[in-house]
Formats: C-alpha cells, structure tokens, sequence
C-alpha cells in the first residue's frame, strides 16, 4: 500500500507540472492568484530567465506593477537592479532540480526589505527545468527584531566586560590593601587564589566557577581591613580575646562587602572559607554539602599557602609536614579529594602552576616524598 502512495503521489506531482507547463498567461495568473503569499512564476529561457506572472499579494508587497513585469526579461532596465541576486539562485534550483529556500535583502521599488524565498522547480517531461515557481514571505519586521537582538546582545556583552575589569581592578585593589597592612602575609591572597585557580583546573570546572573561585580567593580576607594590624603581626600566642577578634575577619569581611554587586559564590568564599566539613570551623559552624564546592577549594588553598609561608608566630612548615596535616584532617575538616590535587599541584605533578617564592622550598616529586 505504501508503494501504491507514492505513486499515485508521483503521479499527481507530474499532472500538476504538466498543467503548469502548459499553462497559458492568463492560467498562470489565475493559478498563483490562489496562493496566500505572494507568489510569481519565473521561465528559463536560451540566456536567461523571463519574468511570467505574480499574484497580487507579490504587487502589493514588492511594489512590481505585475501587468508591466509579465514576460520581461531579469536583465531588463526595471529588473536589472536585483537581478545580479536572484538569477544565481534560480540557476542554482535549475541546476540542482532541488526545492531552494534562502533569505535575501532586496532592493525594491517600495523600497529595501527582507525575504524568505522558496523556488519549486517545474520538471518538464524530458526532465529539463524551464519554469520556477516561487512563493516570498516578507521577513522584514522579523529581520528588524533580529538584528535589534543582536545589537542588544553586543552592547550588553560589553557592558559585561566593562564591569568584569571594574570589578577586577577593585577586587585587586581590596586584595592589595589586606596584604600591605601585614608584611608576614603579603601576597597571600594573590597566592591563595592562584592555588585555588590550579585545583578548580585540574578537577574540571567550568571557567566562569574558576573566575568567581579567583576573585573570592582573592578577597577571602577582606575582612582583616578592619582588624588592628597590631594584632595581624603580633609575634607569639593570641589570647582568646584576640583569636575571636581574628576569626570576625570572616563575618567583617561579609558585612563590608554586603552593599557590593558580588556574585554569590564570591560572597560565599568571603564569608565561609574557614568553615570546616565536620562543622568544626567559623563563623557559622557550616558542615558537609552545606558547604559549596569552591569554599571548599578556598578552604585547602588558604590553609595550604599559610603552612607554607613564615607567620609571626612561626616559621613556615616543610611539604611533608603540610602533607601530614592534610592527612590527619584528610575528609574531616577538608575534602579528600581537594586536599589529593592541591597536594599533587604544590608537587608540581600538574604543570602550570607556579611556586610562590614565599614558600620557600623546592618541588619534591612524589616518589621522592
């Protein structure tokens, strides 16, 4: 039965190109009358193509007075402007026996529009194309809305970048006045973030989570712009009154930063990268998934460069030492896994990384650990 359709469908196919075929003038005109869009039927001629009927919906829509238009030729003065455009495409459906259906812009005589073309060759019973027929949607207001979006979009992907470097100029700004008010941790930040930066890498995460990860990283401890200085460089034990000032630096750092268009991950690094997954940590006691995925990262990289680097209370502590904190904390206080790649960074097992002459001490590879 499916056989028998198609070719009944074949043979209804070739009874209408037939009648197209042998159309006279004024049959053509009654045929493409009958279409809803504007319509026109277009004839192959020896050197070029002759311009047969149109209904008046392609009149009224192109301007093109049909009664003058039939059987012009494409190259005619009248035609001559828009024919460079559409005669390749009419070669193209003759050449191709293929239904074509494309965009253009034309210039007509009411004036400059958009089209959606679609040309249906007419095969002739030895299989030649002589005649086209074509149906033209006027795309315009669609074309118009498009290209406003597109506008739009560009002025708002600028706008975007013009405020990713205003806010990178400040979070470096902020990140460069912590570290001056204390010599012990100057350029840990930039240390901390560029760590953290090489761990999201190395696990796989997107770029746009790894700049939110470099810019919380790098504001992480903000906060200190609003404890003494006395008490960051102070040599020797904090007393607990002093501890607890130290570790507000986290909820300082929150409140100061609360009135600022920071991204929430951003936020969330500033305010919780001393929280610790068995809820040990401050100042909120967070644990386990309520802790998010790139606090986490922060988390490993600022107690990773703090053991590395010399503090007023304490020289800086070898990799050895740092891998066996890691490892007596390993999936308590920090991530497993986190802790394993920052680890295999700090080695130098992951290229692109480089050490921080603060940490005073050389790669070690892992074999020889």
């Amino acid at each position: 039965m499916a056989g028998q359709g198609g070719i009944d469908e074949e043979r209804r196919s070739s009874t209408v190109a037939r009648l197209l075929l042998d159309a006279s003038d004024q049959d053509l005109v009654d045929f493409v009358e009958l279409v809803a869009t504007p319509a026109f039927v277009i004839d192959a001629v020896a050197d070029g193509f002759v311009f047969r009927a149109s209904n008046s919906l392609h009149e009224q829509a192109t301007g093109m007075d049909r009664a003058t238009m039939m059987g012009r030729r494409m190259d005619m003065p009248l035609m001559a402007d828009i024919s460079a455009q559409v005669v390749p495409n009419y070669r193209i459906c003759m050449t191709s026996r293929q239904i074509q259906t494309y965009d253009e812009c034309l210039t007509m005589p009411n004036g400059v529009r958009w089209w959606r073309t679609t040309l249906i060759p007419v095969p002739s019973p030895d299989g030649s194309i002589r005649r086209i027929f074509g149906s033209a949607l006027d795309i315009t207001p669609l074309h118009d809305l498009e290209e406003r979006a597109r506008r739009l979009s560009a002025d708002q992907d600028a706008l975007q970048a013009r405020l990713t470097r205003t806010l990178r100029t400040a979070v470096d700004a902020l990140a460069t006045a912590v570290e001056t008010r204390d010599p012990y941790t100057a350029g840990h930040q930039h240390q901390v973030s560029e760590l953290s930066v090489a761990i999201a890498v190395a696990l796989g995460i997107d770029q746009e989570t790894r700049e939110m990860i470099r810019l919380g990283a790098l504001l992480h401890d903000v906060g200190k712009l609003g404890i003494p200085t006395s008490l960051l460089v102070k040599p020797g034990r904090l007393i607990d009154e002093e501890l607890a000032l130290i570790r507000a630096h986290a909820r300082i750092g929150a409140d100061m930063t609360g009135n600022l268009d920071l991204p929430q991950t951003v936020r969330l690094i500033i305010s919780s990268h001393h929280e610790r997954l068995d809820g040990s940590g401050y100042p909120c006691g967070l644990a386990g998934c309520d802790i998010p995925l790139p606090v986490r990262i922060v988390m490993v990289a600022d107690v990773v460069d703090a053991m590395l680097t010399d503090r007023p209370y304490r020289r800086h502590l070898t990799l050895s030492a740092v891998e066996a904190e890691l490892a007596r904390n390993d999936g308590r206080c920090y991530d497993q896994d986190i802790a394993a790649v920052a680890l295999a960074v700090v080695r130098g097992d992951m290229p692109g990384f480089t050490l921080p002459d603060s940490w005073m001490l050389q790669r070690i590879p892992r074999a020889m650990a």
